[in-house]
């Protein structure tokens, strides 16, 4: 068998700028690499932030450490089935086991939150027919929504709001893409409202969606793009987001990512600005 072609090289950029009068923020975030630098896992949490959700920078903190420790091995076996050149018909198990990871990720994450409770129990109440989950629970409410980079694929997945970019070279947004490409992922499930599905809600392993996909297709400058709502609500429609991200690439490109990072959280402060919400962004970009 032929030696397997290599993959990208990945750099990563990410930044958190708190929402405007709140005095923390409730969104939590992790990027770390698997491999050297041949893949990468992404993540961020959202706390839900209200009074009865009143420790949900716990749970947005327990729900990036519970993706990062299902995502990495499973990093690291995607990566040994492209190294190794296995053929296609190993995907399919792959896949099946990225399938099986959100009910890994929801038990760890509960774990965690039923401890703490147990330890020193919330002094909150659920109001009744305000909120569907489990009642120990509601007070750790959070999204998470992470993916998994490596040279040939991308692995994602996603319980509540939050955004998943694609992109690759030449993207320009509006009618003129210039023959590139951006993919915003799950964007038929986008929530109405402030309603969302949330680790505290019953069997939220249900409503975590998973995509697998080749990276073919994205051309070069690849950028792989998460953030949390508090991005994406800052703008008026999908159109002002997209051509955010549009141009976060475009600097990307023309510039780098060293060039970038420094400013990253003045982009989003500016942005956040708008929607009054916590804003963070991670992304993977081809060095």
């Amino acid at each position: 068998m032929a030696d397997p072609e290599p993959g990208e090289r990945w750099q990563v950029l990410q930044g958190t700028v708190r929402g405007a009068n709140k005095k923390y923020s409730q969104d939590r975030h992790n990027v770390s690499f698997v491999g050297g630098d041949q893949a990468v896992v992404l993540v961020v949490a959202d706390g839900h932030g209200s009074r009865i959700h009143a420790r949900s920078h716990l749970g947005a903190q327990w729900a990036v450490e519970a993706f990062t420790r299902c995502a990495t091995p499973f990093a690291r076996r995607l990566l040994e089935f492209e190294t190794e050149g296995r053929n296609g018909a190993s995907w399919p198990v792959l896949y099946q086991e990225a399938k099986a990871m959100p009910r890994s990720i929801c038990r760890l994450w509960r774990e965690r939150a039923r401890i703490h409770e147990a330890n020193g129990p919330s002094d909150g109440t659920v109001p009744a027919g305000r909120i569907v989950g489990v009642p120990q629970l509601v007070a750790y409410g959070s999204t998470v929504v992470g993916a998994v980079v490596t040279g040939h694929h991308v692995v994602c997945w996603r319980l509540g709001d939050g955004d998943i970019v694609l992109m690759g070279d030449g993207v320009r947004h509006g009618e003129d893409r210039g023959g590139g490409t951006l993919v915003r992922l799950f964007a038929e499930d986008d929530d109405i409202g402030d309603d969302t599905d949330s680790l505290c809600g019953p069997e939220p392993w249900y409503r975590m969606r998973v995509h697998g996909r080749p990276l073919t297709g994205l051309g070069r400058h690849k950028l792989i793009l998460l953030n949390t709502d508090g991005l994406s609500k800052s703008y008026r429609d999908m159109e002002g987001y997209e051509a955010f991200a549009t141009d976060l690439h475009e600097r990307l490109s023309s510039r780098s990512v060293e060039w970038a990072q420094p400013r990253l959280n003045s982009w989003l402060e500016r942005s956040a600005g708008f929607s009054g919400d916590d804003t963070t962004l991670v992304a993977a970009y081809a060095a």
